[in-house]
């Protein structure tokens, strides 16, 4: 396992999820539809971060080499579930 890795993930989560947030209300302030896409390529980033901790803590504590298939396939479902999500509002 990779300790600078998993640092910029765990920043990366949060961080993500801020500047998601800020861009979404900025974006709903300007009217900016390029700019709440963008949000929603911050909301995935900070998702993609959160699969990668999640990944590289369940290869350290049970050593299963094919979680990372497991945990992309789920986490993959999940974005799809959140995109569908995001084009019906």
């Amino acid at each position: 396992m990779t300790t600078p890795v998993i640092i910029v993930a765990l920043i990366a989560i949060p961080a993500m999820r801020y500047l998601a947030r800020r861009k979404i209300a900025i974006a709903e302030k300007i009217g900016s539809r390029a700019l709440r896409a963008d949000a929603m390529e911050a909301v995935t980033c900070g998702w993609l971060s959160f699969v990668v901790v999640v990944s590289l803590a369940a290869q350290w504590l049970i050593g299963a080499w094919w979680i990372d298939a497991v945990v992309a396939a789920a986490g993959s479902v999940f974005l799809i579930g959140k995109i569908a999500h995001s084009q019906a509002e």
